[in-house]
């Protein structure tokens, strides 16, 4: 099979894949090719809700909301701010949904179409395909270097893998195909220069062989160069932080601030109803009547002041208004 052919197999393989998730979409429960995440429990507040996510969203692009049997696209949801450090999610739907929502027991969740990785498959088929090839066969057989004294099955096979173009080592968990067998033989191309990628369907795989690698150096030292490309996990980050894309590192940072400016609007959210509770108060018991300024007066205004002007100043704007003495009257509009 040839580059052409293999890049019309393929591709015609994703589209009628796509087409079939397409069709039985909404037939099974959760919807093929939907990753459904539930809502623990849902904040609803006035024109909008915070959703508490059971997990972190697999992906945050095509998102639906599903109340019941109910699905609503994203402008109907009106999805508003996500943060993976808090796993919540804020929409702002119209208030029929929000009055649903706020029913005890109301089945919630997020769903998140992942059909588009199937396009992305036949779509990378479609321009690169025709550059595919079965690999030849090797230029320079390495050999293998053992950390430590092999069996004959573990020798057997790392000698399989160093003089083949493609090779499949199958054995039971601990009987060394990592940190033996592939260990050796990676080790073995390094030593000879050559250059190695490594892959892994998930970050934790990813890690696993690395630090499977990693042991197999020993005292000789881990050689430089090995750069663990990703994101890393907390622990691996802390346990090999030269080997990881600094980047990543920036990534956390930057993902934590948003976290941050969330955690803050959600916040700032909630004391504006306070205070919007507040004035209310304030208005039908007619404390406001005569309010031009913040002078002393009745206990219950001045409590009720306080409280605004705490909320005033968790903003740079608002606080700029309360300190140039703008009348209560005012600002509260």
């Amino acid at each position: 099979m040839d580059g052409e052919e293999i890049s019309a197999v393929f591709s015609g393989s994703a589209d009628a894949v796509y087409r079939y998730m397409e069709d039985m979409q909404w037939v099974t429960d959760p919807p093929m090719g939907m990753s459904e995440t539930l809502v623990t429990s849902a904040d609803v507040r006035q024109g909008f809700a915070i959703l508490h996510l059971a997990a972190r969203l697999s992906d945050t692009s095509g998102l639906l909301l599903r109340i019941g049997e109910r699905v609503l696209g994203e402008q109907d949801a009106g999805f508003t701010r996500y943060d993976e450090i808090s796993r919540t999610i804020v929409v702002r739907p119209d208030a029929e949904v929000l009055r649903v929502m706020s029913v005890e027991g109301a089945r919630i969740s997020v769903l998140a179409d992942m059909k588009f990785l199937v396009l992305a498959a036949g779509d990378f088929y479609r321009r690169y395909g025709a550059y595919v090839r079965a690999p030849g066969e090797p230029q320079n057989t390495v050999e293998p270097q053992y950390p430590g004294v092999p069996t004959g099955q573990q020798e057997s096979a790392a000698l399989a893998v160093a003089s083949s173009s493609m090779s499949y080592v199958w054995g039971a968990p601990g009987t060394g195909k990592t940190q033996f067998v592939l260990a050796s033989c990676i080790r073995g191309c390094l030593e000879a220069g050559e250059r190695v990628a490594v892959f892994a369907p998930t970050n934790n795989s990813v890690e696993q062989v690395l630090r499977g690698i990693l042991g197999a150096f020993g005292e000789d030292g881990v050689p430089k160069g090995i750069v663990r490309l990703g994101v890393p996990t907390k622990g691996f980050l802390a346990e090999h932080p030269d080997m990881c894309e600094d980047n990543q590192a920036q990534m956390r940072i930057d993902g934590c601030a948003r976290s941050i400016g969330n955690l803050e609007e959600v916040l700032y959210e909630r004391a504006c109803d306070s205070v919007r509770a507040q004035l209310e108060h304030l208005t039908s018991a007619g404390i406001l009547d005569d309010a031009e300024g913040y002078a002393d007066g009745d206990p219950e205004r001045e409590r009720i002041i306080g409280d605004i002007m705490t909320v005033a100043s968790m903003r740079p704007s608002t606080a700029a208004i309360m300190s140039e003495g703008v009348p209560l009257s005012e600002a509260a509009r």
